[in-house]
């Protein structure tokens, strides 16, 4: 179809609906440079050049422009009202609904600078969020929390005035600055398209992050509203179906799995009690049981999670859901040790989830723990040959990438082939050597292999900050104790590395030897800082000697007065010690650093009441209640207090 205007439709029909968009334009070039018509190439590489100048395909459509033909045939009429469009770029808001975030808002608004607008909803915070946002120019509104994260983000969409909207949370990080945003929506944002991109969940430690796909970027309009109590997502009011768009270039980092286990359980239990409101409002909702069956999994209920994961598996009505659902079954019943269920399981559904990288390694897992090797090896090869670029709904870190082989390597290990140990792990250091497993397989190929000197400078290069993750130190520690004699030499030495540091004082704690606990944290306060103090303190408690251990605390708190844990410590010796002065204070500090450590309100209510200041322990009570209404320790206080 070289001459006809037939091959000119798609890219026309493209370009009517998203004008802005860079794809479209070359498609139409390639096809008037088809039918030699070199002067309408021309204007629609240049068209996409205005749009986007670093586009690589845009550079070499623009070079074969540049050797074709002068040409002076006219350009037809629509073609002509296309290419001379001045469309207006879409004004962008960027939208956050806020509790207490005054640590974390500032870092996320520093990730989008540039937006036309920034609406910030604030729910009854009580430190300085408001003020930290407002230094960025954001629109600063208010509204009661009434347990119902969509009703929080309707009510911040209603102050929006931009043509699109990206939603993001305080303790979110754009990877990928707004230029690239604002690209994604000229190049797929349509009436009723919401882009998804992924969001990079960062666990407790370097191995245990996640990701996943959400809604985040969809046009400002009436019809688009967001629905779920918990886990809201966008949806079109006139019932019009959306249209979710992946998108790669652009991400987001969430840092809000990676706090103190007492803030991730006060989270987990708000999450829990808004699902059982979703589940009392709406009990066949396959969404509800999904969510809740993965609540509870963050909070050890691990039999009532996979209950709730098996009620939404049999109400999702579609493969796609179903296969993440039963994946997610599988990886509760991996937590909980249960692999022969995991293999039937796996093999029953092996159809919904084989293009999940996280079904063959729980699966290959599992073969593994009962025996079947080669089944094993199997299933880590499948996940490894998936593509490594492949679009995730969810996955684990490095599922695509470094675990397969993490995992080949480990089998090999097993049966002391160091080898193959070797050939999987070598060639993922320069790209993924900083995750600790795969770090520590390939200190173990070394020191399997004889290379001694090569193992202790990859130590003390691995080990020589004091950031460095713990898990990287507790696997090189477990490489080295089977050793006995023969490792004495490099035990040595990374006892004197800043990054073994956690691992050596575990080390000390697991063997009660608290005297050199003492010693060792003291030793290494120069490098470490506060927290070395912190240790000692712990190590002094054990030794039944409180005044050495409170002027431990107090040195660490001098060293950093925004460590709460010395606080909230320093105030359960002291209440133990039935000095409840010192206990209030330092349970009053413990909060002044994290306002809504529920563990610290439950303390500092206990202390009060001893002290008999109701009026004090009243305020701290009722933000307690309304934080966790149904824990037990609420429900005492509340006994004690009189209030119930």
């Amino acid at each position: 179809r070289r001459d006809s205007a037939g091959a000119r439709e798609p890219p026309a029909r493209g370009l009517a609906r998203h004008p802005r968009a860079v794809p479209p334009w070359l498609p139409a070039a390639t096809v008037w440079m088809g039918q030699a018509h070199w002067r309408a190439a021309e204007a629609c590489v240049g068209v996409a050049k205005r749009l986007d100048p670093e586009h690589l395909q845009v550079r070499l459509a623009g070079e074969q422009v540049m050797m074709a033909p002068p040409g002076d045939t006219p350009i037809p009429d629509d073609w002509q009202a296309l290419i001379a469009a001045d469309v207006p770029q879409p004004t962008l808001a960027v939208c956050l609904i806020v509790r207490d975030e005054a640590t974390q808002i500032d870092a996320c608004l520093q990730s989008v600078q540039g937006a036309d607008e920034i609406i910030v909803l604030d729910t009854g915070s009580v430190d300085d969020t408001a003020k930290v946002a407002s230094r960025w120019g954001a629109q600063i509104h208010y509204a009661a929390w009434t347990e119902d994260f969509a009703a929080a983000r309707n009510e911040a969409l209603a102050h929006v005035t931009a043509d699109w909207v990206l939603i993001i949370d305080a303790d979110e990080r754009l990877e990928g600055d707004l230029a690239t945003v604002r690209r994604s929506i000229d190049d797929h944002g349509g009436d009723q398209t919401v882009l998804c991109p992924l969001v990079f969940n960062h666990g407790q430690d370097a191995q245990s992050g996640t990701r996943f796909r959400v809604g985040r970027c969809f046009a400002n309009l009436p019809n688009h509203r967001f629905k779920g109590r918990i886990h809201e997502r966008v949806v079109s009011t006139d019932g019009e179906a959306i249209i979710e768009w992946a998108v790669d270039t652009w991400r987001f980092r969430h840092e809000g799995y990676s706090g103190t286990p007492a803030h991730r359980q006060a989270k987990a239990e708000r999450n829990m009690a808004l699902l059982r409101r979703w589940l009392q409002e709406e009990p066949t909702d396959p969404d509800a049981h999904y969510y809740a069956g993965l609540e509870l999994a963050t909070i050890g209920d691990l039999n009532r999670a996979s209950a709730e994961l098996h009620a939404a598996f049999e109400a999702f009505t579609d493969d796609a859901s179903r296969g993440l659902a039963m994946l997610h079954q599988l990886m509760i019943l991996e937590m909980g040790g249960r692999h022969n269920d995991i293999v039937a399981l796996g093999e029953a559904y092996q159809g919904l989830c084989r293009h999940l990288p996280d079904y063959w390694l729980a699966l290959g897992v599992a073969y593994e723990s009962i025996g079947r090797k080669d089944q094993a090896k199997h299933c880590f090869h499948e996940a490894a040959q998936l593509p490594a670029d492949g679009a995730a709904v969810f996955e684990t870190d490095g599922a695509r990438t470094w675990k397969p082989h993490l995992y080949l390597a480990q089998l090999a290990a097993n049966v002391g082939d160091h080898t193959t140990v070797m050939a999987e792990v070598q060639p993922l250091m320069a790209t993924y050597g900083d995750h600790p497993r795969l770090a520590c397989l390939y200190f173990y190929g070394l020191i399997a292999q004889d290379r001694v000197a090569e193992a202790e400078a990859f130590m003390v290069t691995a080990l020589s900050h004091p950031a460095t993750p713990d898990a990287m130190a507790e696997g090189m520690v477990r490489v080295l104790e089977p050793l006995g004699e023969r490792a004495s030499s490099l035990f040595d030495r990374l006892y004197q590395l800043p990054g073994a540091y956690q691992a050596v004082v575990r080390r000390l704690m697991a063997t009660a030897d608290w005297q050199e606990l003492v010693r060792y944290s003291e030793a290494s306060v120069p490098v470490i800082g506060a927290e070395a103090w912190l240790h000692q303190a712990y190590a002094w408690a054990e030794l039944q000697q409180p005044a050495e251990a409170e002027v431990a605390y107090g040195r660490a708190i001098s060293a950093n007065p925004e460590l709460g844990l010395a606080w909230h410590n320093l105030g359960v010796l002291s209440a133990r010690r039935e000095d409840w002065q010192t206990a209030r204070l330092a349970f009053e500090g413990a909060l002044n650093v994290t306002p809504r450590s529920f563990p610290a309100m439950i303390e500092l209510i206990e202390v009060l009441a001893k002290l008999g200041d109701t009026d004090a322990a009243l305020p701290i009570f009722q933000e307690a209640n309304q934080l966790l209404p149904e824990h037990p320790e609420v429900i005492r206080l509340a006994e004690v207090l009189g209030v119930r």
